[in-house]
Parts: C-alpha cells; sequence; structure tokens
C-alpha cells in the first residue's frame, strides 16, 4: 500500500535551456522534449535493504508493508518487482515524477550515529538495524541507487532526489553534505531521469537556527558545487508554510524552482 501523497506547486525562478531528454526551464514552464511539462509528483519512501554482510540493495519502504512476514520482499529481486510493481501503479494513476526520500545523506539516528552520516539499513524482520555510513566517495550508496534510477527509467518516471537530511546544514556536517553533493551531481550528470536535487526537506521543520543570510549563503554553497559538475539537473528545495520565510526565505535562495 502506498501511503504518502502529496500536491505539490512550483514556483519557476531561472529559465535555462538544455538537452532535450531533461526537463528544462524556460519562459516560467517546465519544457520536455520541446513540449510543456507538468509536473504531477508523489513522495515515494524508500529503504536500503541488508541480510548478509556486505550485501545492500533497494526497497520500497518498509512502512509500505501491512506485517513484515509474509509480505514484505524476501531478496534483491523481489525486492526490486516490488519497487516496479510500485512505480507502475503511480504512473498509471497519472503521476509523472517520483520525490524520493529517506535515501539523503544527513544524520538518520542519533543513537547510531555519533555524528557521523548514515542511512539504517532494514533486513527482512525490521531488524536488526545496520547504520550504513556515507563514505567518501559513496559509491556503495550510489550502487544502491542505481537500480532505483533503473526501475524509474523503466516506467518513464522522473525523480527529484532530496539529497540532503537532518543536520546537513550544521557546522561540519555542511561540508561534507558539500562533498557528497560534488561526487553526486558529478556521477549523475548526463542521467536525464533525474529531474532535478532537492537540497532539503521542509527546512523551517527540520533545519532551525539560522539567519535568513545564512541559510541563503548555506544554500548558495551547496548549488554552486552542483552547478560545477552539471547544467542539466535542476536545483529545488522543498519548502513548507509561510513560517518559512523568517530564515529560509524562497526570495532569497538560489534554486531554480521551489516546491
Amino acid at each position: 500500500m502506498i501511503r504518502i501523497c502529496c500536491l505539490f506547486f512550483f514556483v519557476v525562478l531561472h529559465s535555462v535551456c538544455l538537452d532535450a531528454q531533461f526537463i528544462e526551464l524556460s519562459n516560467n514552464n517546465f519544457y520536455f522534449q520541446n513540449n510543456i511539462f507538468v509536473p504531477l509528483v508523489m513522495n515515494y519512501a524508500v529503504n536500503i535493504r541488508h541480510e548478509d554482510r556486505g550485501r545492500y540493495w533497494i526497497s520500497r519502504s518498509m512502512s509500505y508493508y501491512t506485517t513484515p512476514v509474509g509480505t514484505n520482499c524476501r531478496d534483491e529481486k523481489e525486492c526490486l518487482e516490488h519497487l516496479i510493481h510500485d512505480f507502475t501503479l503511480i504512473k498509471d494513476q497519472g503521476f509523472n515524477v517520483l520525490r524520493i526520500v529517506d535515501f539523503e545523506f544527513g544524520i538518520k539516528n542519533e543513537e547510531l550515529a555519533n555524528g557521523i552520516p548514515g542511512t539504517l539499513d532494514i533486513s527482512y524482520y525490521y531488524g536488526p538495524l545496520k547504520y550504513h555510513e556515507f563514505v567518501e566517495p559513496f559509491e556503495d550508496h550510489f550502487e544502491v541507487l542505481d537500480k532505483l534510477i533503473q526501475a524509474a527509467k523503466q516506467v518513464n518516471l522522473k525523480i527529484i532526489l532530496v539529497s540532503g537530511g537532518k543536520q546537513v546544514d550544521q557546522f561540519p556536517l555542511d561540508e561534507d553534505y558539500n562533498i557528497y553533493l560534488k561526487y553526486l551531481s558529478k556521477r549523475y550528470k548526463d542521467e536525464s531521469t533525474i529531474m532535478a536535487f532537492d537540497l532539503l526537506n521542509e527546512p523551517s521543520f527540520f533545519h532551525k537556527g539560522h539567519t535568513k543570510l545564512e541559510a541563503r549563503m548555506i544554500v548558495r554553497k551547496w548549488t554552486s558545487t552542483i552547478r560545477e559538475q552539471t547544467s542539466h539537473q535542476l536545483i529545488t528545495i522543498g519548502l513548507a508554510d509561510s513560517h518559512t520565510s523568517f530564515d529560509w526565505d524562497p526570495i532569497l535562495l538560489d534554486v531554480d524552482f521551489y516546491s
């Protein structure tokens, strides 16, 4: 069962000219293959799964299963089949973009993290949890992400990838995140399935304590790093309610569009 569904509103800020296989911005509209493109976006959560030492793969979020026994996918092949099934259903319902969450760089679990960014990897029975650290050059995570991208490509869906998680706005993790963004954007610079990199999710709730100037400088650092590696993918930030204007002010942030 897919439980996370959101309606997204987009504000276009910049106009750029890109390859026809990528989503473009021009004259305050999104374009794909020279036609106006209207993003209809669903949030979709994923987990990294593990069973044996050193083996990791992508799975739909464990929260999408009712119980672990009998319905939870049991191996890499079955998890991928479930993922493609979900994506096909989403596509059939009229959506054309997935906003991927729970894969992002950041502090996923305070108790296990010890200040180190990582993801929680979940086994078949919802445990034991393993803390999968993000270690430069991040190839282990990218190999898992490749599978997700291929699944989306198979059913002709674009991806907005939420790349930043908790505490990535705090020094020194903001610098570590900047390094991650460099590797991420360079590796996927020619991947047209990725429509945009989403720097943060609802920062007014999860990334508090900054002045408007501080937030502006942090975002500018990250966007500059991405744009040094690629001009293909767009950059966005997932804002929330009116409180955002007190710190992560949309007027001041150097991104291509807001959602």
